[in-house]
């Protein structure tokens, strides 16, 4: 993944480079990593160099956009088989909202 995030982050700085060079570039278009190149290009940031701390901001936005959803599900799914009671209640509003046969059997 660090592979990954080096090949696009050099693209995007090469991309920038060449974009700064012609006269017709909208200032106001920035993306997140025109705003992370900006901000931290060149520096030290708590010891880790720009590169590292853009492509580990990138990856945490990637990461927990994941984590969240299937955790969320996960947890989801756990509490509603520890009580019945709320997944008998979940059912049957799925059965009244969902109706209990499908679209395709009603043809």
């Amino acid at each position: 993944m660090d592979k990954i995030l080096s090949e696009l982050l050099e693209e995007h700085r090469g991309d920038n480079e060449t974009l700064s060079e012609k006269d017709d570039v909208d200032p106001d278009h920035h993306d997140f990593m025109d705003v992370m190149l900006s901000l931290l290009d060149g520096t030290i940031v708590e010891g880790f160099d720009s590169d590292t701390t853009i492509k580990d901001t990138i990856l945490a936005l990637i990461a927990g956009g994941v984590d969240t959803t299937s955790l969320n599900l996960t947890w989801g799914i756990y509490l509603l088989l520890e009580n019945p009671h709320v997944k008998k209640k979940a059912k049957e509003e799925l059965d009244i909202r969902v109706r209990k046969q499908s679209y395709y059997e009603n043809m």
